[in-house]
């Protein structure tokens, strides 16, 4: 991605372009143990009666720093939207079951 954007050059006559500044987080890529997480994650949210999906999603998060060290899941929050904006909220009912999740996952052997 670099390399291209660093390739892109002016197209109308007289025009400059001015790249500055650095990647600052690496992408968050999916990985063997990162899918094996997700497995148990979905196995633990169905006995929780929830249904999770995996997804991809643009941006970042503190997950991009160490997802080529170790196995990482993102999204496992409370449930809510409106993420860094005037309208976030977070549904209050989601706490107890989602914690609930995390606790299974900590608790996964092998994971």
């Amino acid at each position: 991605m670099d390399e291209t954007l660093r390739a892109l050059r002016p197209a109308l006559e007289g025009a400059e372009l001015e790249l500055t500044g650095m990647w600052t987080r690496p992408p968050l890529e999916r990985s063997p143990g990162s899918s094996a997480l997700f497995a148990a994650a979905r196995e633990h949210g169905r006995g929780l009666g929830l249904e999770l999906e995996e997804r991809s999603a643009s941006g970042g998060s503190d997950g991009n720093l160490v997802g080529h060290l170790c196995p990482v899941l993102d999204g496992l929050g409370a449930e809510g939207a409106g993420a860094h904006a005037d309208d976030e909220h977070v549904l209050v009912d989601s706490l107890e079951v989602r914690a609930e999740l995390l606790a299974h996952l900590l608790a996964e052997p092998g994971l």
